[in-house]
């Protein structure tokens, strides 16, 4: 396993010494719809604005989403009380996902749609005009 740091800077020297590679991005902290786009899963720990915005971020594209002993006011997010949990949650959490787009996939490469789309009707079925507005020729 491996750990890569996505930077809001240019200076790779600023990364967390945990980080194996780190990709400094010069965007500041934009850097968090790419951080939250690229994951699989969310951990969040404690933290302030930045955390606040990844969060948002993970709530908005539905990524599965772990607090670590954090942010408890927040409604739809899981919460763990340890680090091996709030991993194990997010592991199984991501899997999930990854299989529900799977199908999803699957379904669409053949062409079945599911009942929420079933039900909405394509705009020929709703746009019936019969006469053309009066002053306007084709």
């Amino acid at each position: 396993m491996h750990t890569i740091g996505i930077l809001p800077g240019y200076d790779h020297g600023t990364a967390n010494p945990h980080i194996e590679f780190a990709i400094a991005t010069g965007i500041g902290e934009a850097r968090n719809a790419v951080v939250i786009g690229s994951a699989d899963a969310v951990v969040a720990l404690a933290g302030e604005g930045g955390t606040l915005s990844e969060i948002g971020f993970a709530l908005k594209i539905g990524r599965p989403l772990v607090a670590l002993r954090s942010w408890p006011q927040i409604e739809g997010i899981e919460h763990a009380d340890d680090p091996e949990a709030a991993v194990g949650e997010a592991i199984r959490m991501a899997r999930l996902a990854a299989a529900r787009q799977a199908r999803k996939s699957k379904r669409a490469r053949l062409g079945v749609h599911d009942q929420k789309s079933d039900q909405t009707p394509d705009i020929d079925q709703t746009t019936n005009i019969k006469d053309e507005p009066k002053g306007l020729k084709s």
